[in-house]
């Protein structure tokens, strides 16, 4: 038989026990959020200053003049650069940048920082027209629904929008939204005139997008924002009104 003293102390030290849990899992919770977070500012930051890379260099293709051998030649023509006199990405590293004169490759290595997994960012024109091509098409989303996420049967357009965005359109033929491929297997899709977005990564030899709704402003936690999983299935049709129509 366990002594008195045993019992009581061992009952006493049941609440101490479950308050180190809930507070163990609570921080996990925190950093978990944090690192999405951080994260999600990074690859923004390393696509805006993609960008305006990508925006120098059209606008030196534009005027026929010769593409420069590292992006250390663009520093004075750009707002300013972000290392020692070079463009670095979100996660402070620089861009692999490569050209053979006519075209450029321009790529970040992602969170991983490492060039050829899946979190890597990629805006060189010939390997986001493959992806544009391997992703745009007719979409329809799996049973489970939500009356907050209208779109159910979407098609991912080539045609942009005017503001500069590829086009996502609705069964009622009206603009639903914008697309952009996000990094190496997953797109992003904000919807129009609402802080919803959805992310979504290509799965099962490209027949499925599968990834999540959040509701509210990108970069919030706790409230704010609330996730849910959504996934889309390839539909075999290959225009825009067989899908939409």
């Amino acid at each position: 038989m366990p002594s008195v003293d045993a019992v009581v102390n061992g009952r006493a030290s049941m609440p101490s026990r479950v308050l180190r849990g809930v507070a163990l899992g609570l921080l996990l919770l925190v950093t978990v959020a944090a690192s999405c977070v951080r994260e999600e500012r990074e690859v923004h930051q390393t696509r805006v200053r993609a960008a305006m890379i990508v925006a120098e260099l059209r606008a030196l293709e534009a005027a026929s003049m010769a593409l420069p051998v590292s992006l250390r030649e663009l520093c004075p023509r750009l707002a300013g650069c972000w290392g020692d006199g070079e463009p670095l990405d979100g996660w402070s590293r620089t861009f692999e940048y490569r050209t053979d004169g006519s075209s450029y490759v321009l790529v970040s290595g992602g969170a991983d920082g490492a060039l050829g997994t899946t979190d890597d960012v990629d805006f060189s024109p010939n390997t986001r027209a493959i992806r544009i091509e391997r992703v745009a098409g007719c979409w329809v989303r799996t049973p489970e629904e939500d009356g907050r996420f209208e779109l159910s049967r979407v098609w991912l357009d080539t045609a942009r929008t005017a503001g500069g965005e590829l086009a996502v359109i609705r069964q009622s033929g009206s603009l639903g939204g914008s697309w952009v491929p996000w990094t190496a297997d997953s797109i992003r899709v904000s919807l129009a005139h609402s802080t919803t977005r959805v992310d979504l990564a290509l799965h099962e030899s490209e027949q499925q997008l599968v990834g999540e709704i959040i509701f509210g402003p990108a970069g919030t936690t706790f409230g704010r924002t609330e996730r849910r999983r959504v996934a889309f299935k390839r539909d075999a049709v290959r225009s825009r009104d067989a899908c939409i129509g």
